[in-house]
């Protein structure tokens, strides 16, 4: 016997505890094999949608590393232009004497 299209699309819509006792209810039988496919459909597709999630947090985080890295180039070279500039304060303040 072999369950149609409406069969998948009604268990697609039911939450999964009732999928999950079809499931239980007769084993081996068509509906319970189905059920399960159920199941196993929808654990794929919650691990596809983690993947995604995970892609895009490394996405971020790749972001948020390459903008950290600028930022501490700007701090560097900042501090060097501070450094050079107590420098020539120093230079001109002991040639003023």
């Amino acid at each position: 016997m072999s369950l149609g299209p409406d069969t998948r699309q009604l268990l697609a819509r039911q939450p999964l505890d009732e999928v999950a006792d079809e499931a239980a209810r007769q084993p081996n039988s068509v509906q319970s094999n189905a059920a399960e496919v159920e199941m196993r459909r929808r654990v794929a597709a919650s691990q596809i949608e983690a993947a995604e999630g995970q892609k895009l947090a490394t996405k971020a985080q790749i972001k948020a590393a390459e903008h950290a890295e600028r930022s501490a180039t700007y701090m560097k070279w900042s501090v060097y232009v501070l450094a050079a500039g107590s420098l020539l304060t120093a230079a001109a303040t002991w040639f003023h004497k």
